[in-house]
């Protein structure tokens, strides 16, 4: 009799953990697509032209370079952030050169054209306007005050995520995708500890680099960008072992924050 009672009771308690995870996946959907709608039109795509100059053996080569990724758009006036090595990776082969045994090799670039593409397809000519490369942030802003903009909202006030904690992420597909907006679910994995903490996510969430993560609740907990291996070239095969050249990592919105401050505080000082 007991033993069926206890039967009973496991099969109860297994059941109740099964309807709570499908709530708690339905909740966090409802919540991602609801997210989704609100904050489609701050997920741009940045569109920049480089002229890059190569130095190889003694020889230089000039050469124009396009890129396109995602970046975000933050504040009211359309400041943008996104990853500085997914807009330029000439800083990832710089950082490859560094450790490299031939010194006499170098590359170099410059930014010609800057273009944020938004929702609607509408191009909007713009500027870098700070640059950060320890961590892997680049700021652009519209030249011109006639676009009217939504942008993601963001607070220091909010909740760290934690080990396994349920993230969502809005990004957005290439050109050829016709740049449609997309969708992940995923999990932080990782807590790195040091002066600047960062999270690793799991790589359906990482692949978004320049996009805001989001907690279960909506909150945005974060920006996912990258990190170098200094030392140069790494070696395993796992994307998310951190033993390769670059990592996607998950900073705090705190570090986004006090970097976009300095954007506005360069502004205040060049109008002064």
């Amino acid at each position: 009799m007991n033993g069926s009672l206890s039967m009973k009771q496991s099969c109860l308690i297994t059941l109740c953990f099964f309807f709570t995870s499908i709530t708690s996946l339905a909740d966090i959907q409802k919540t991602a697509l609801d997210v989704a709608e609100q904050s489609k039109t701050a997920v741009v795509t940045v569109r920049v032209v480089l002229n890059v100059k190569r130095s190889i053996r003694g020889q230089t080569r000039d050469e124009e370079r396009k890129t396109e990724a995602l970046g975000t758009i933050i504040n009211n006036s359309g400041l943008t952030v996104a990853s500085l090595s997914a807009v330029d990776p000439t800083t990832v082969i710089r950082t490859m050169m560094r450790r490299s045994r031939n010194s006499g090799n170098s590359i170099e670039s410059e930014f010609k054209e800057t273009t944020l593409i938004l929702d609607d397809g509408t191009e909007v000519e713009s500027d870098i306007v700070l640059k950060d490369r320890d961590l892997d942030m680049v700021f652009i802003k519209p030249r011109q005050g006639e676009f009217s903009f939504k942008p993601v909202k963001l607070k220091l006030d909010h909740k760290k995520p934690q080990l396994l904690d349920p993230v969502f992420v809005v990004g957005r597909l290439g050109k050829l995708g016709n740049r449609a907006i997309t969708l992940n679910l995923g999990r932080i994995q990782s807590s790195v500890k040091g002066p600047r903490p960062y999270y690793i996510c799991d790589t359906v969430i990482s692949v978004n680099v320049g996009c805001i993560v989001y907690d279960a609740l909506g909150d945005p907990v974060g920006i996912l960008l990258t990190k170098q291996n200094a030392s140069g070239f790494g070696s395993g095969s796992s994307s998310l072992s951190g033993n390769q050249m670059i990592m996607p990592i998950l900073r705090s919105i705190d570090d986004l924050m006090e970097i976009a401050t300095q954007v506005k505080d360069s502004e205040l000082s060049s109008a002064e």
